[in-house]
């Protein structure tokens, strides 16, 4: 029961997007097919959860497709994703520029907090563009979606 009073990550299994949200006050519980995750980092892993690259890897390499744009996410699979691993200041500065929310434009809108993320996979130009333009592809807004 101590875990559910922790800050912690909540999400669902089934959901048309990463959709990841924070419980800072440990005020929610989750049953059937919700889920949370507890531990250390948690404000860093959510960002990385809710980027638009973990969608991407998930959509492509782990999920199971629900119709046009559904995924299930599974708790097996979201415990096993290779996020960066990151030194203490690696993980500072990234969480500063994470709360700096400017945007650019390529032909798709971009946030820096997405091209941070993008960087510390070490993709390209071209790969970014590919990730973008396929969650495009999918009809799923690259722009839209809230702040973590």
């Amino acid at each position: 029961m101590e875990e559910f009073d922790k800050p912690k990550i909540v999400y669902q299994e089934l959901s048309q997007g990463s959709s990841f949200a924070l419980d800072e006050e440990g005020e929610y519980f989750v049953s059937n097919t919700g889920y949370l995750i507890t531990g250390n980092d948690i404000e860093y892993i959510i960002h990385m959860l809710n980027s638009r690259v973990i969608e991407y890897c998930f959509r492509l390499f782990y999920s199971i497709s629900l119709g046009d744009s559904g995924l299930r996410w599974l708790s097996q699979y979201i415990m096993n994703l290779p996020l960066p691993k990151l030194s203490y200041s690696q993980k500072e500065t990234l969480l500063t520029s994470f709360h700096n929310n400017a945007s650019i434009s390529h032909n798709i809108t971009v946030n820096d907090n997405e091209l941070s993320i993008c960087k510390l996979f070490g993709f390209t130009k071209e790969e970014i563009a590919q990730i973008f333009i396929t969650l495009s592809s999918l009809r799923i807004p690259v722009d839209s979606r809230p702040p973590c």
